[in-house]
Order: structure tokens, then C-alpha cells, then sequence
């Protein structure tokens, strides 16, 4: 799986203590290798997000992302679960 970046994601990601950012590094490792993984907890979003999916990091911590391709995605954001859907 290719795995792109939003400015957005990249401007909150380089915020995010060292702690955390170890947990996203992992679960990408786990989701280029393994994109339906339990773990992850992948769901769909709805309304205004509709072609956006989420994935868990830890704790309060989500990534949002989208498809680009079958085989692309971006990711879009990433944050708590407050800070990406109030």
C-alpha cells in the first residue's frame, strides 16, 4: 500500500510528542503491510467525511485518511477523536 501525506497531517503529526509519533510510525508499518488488520480499527466515516476512513493509533488517537487509488492512500489528519470530529 502507498501511502501518501496531506500538508495538514504533516503539520499536526510534527507537533505530536515523541511517544506518539513512535505509535503512528508503527501502526503505518502495520497498515503498508497489512491494511485490514483488527488492531487498526478501521471504519468508515459518515457525513461530511464520507469518503474518509479512520484508524485507531492508541488511545484517543486517530488518523483519518482517504483512498487515492485501490492501491494509494492519504493520509488526511490525525488527532484525537475531539480534535477531528467536533
Amino acid at each position: 500500500m502507498k501511502v501518501t501525506f496531506h500538508k495538514k497531517f504533516t503539520k499536526n503529526y510534527q507537533k505530536l510528542p515523541m511517544k506518539i509519533k513512535e505509535s503512528v510510525n508503527s501502526r503505518m508499518m502495520l497498515f503498508s503491510i497489512n491494511p485490514t488488520s483488527s488492531i487498526l480499527r478501521i471504519h468508515k466515516l459518515k457525513g461530511g467525511l464520507k469518503d474518509r476512513f479512520s484508524m485507531n493509533v492508541g488511545g484517543d488517537m486517530r488518523i483519518q485518511y482517504r483512498y487515492v487509488t485501490k492501491h494509494e492512500v492519504m493520509l488526511t489528519n490525525i488527532g484525537t477523536h475531539s480534535e477531528l470530529y467536533e
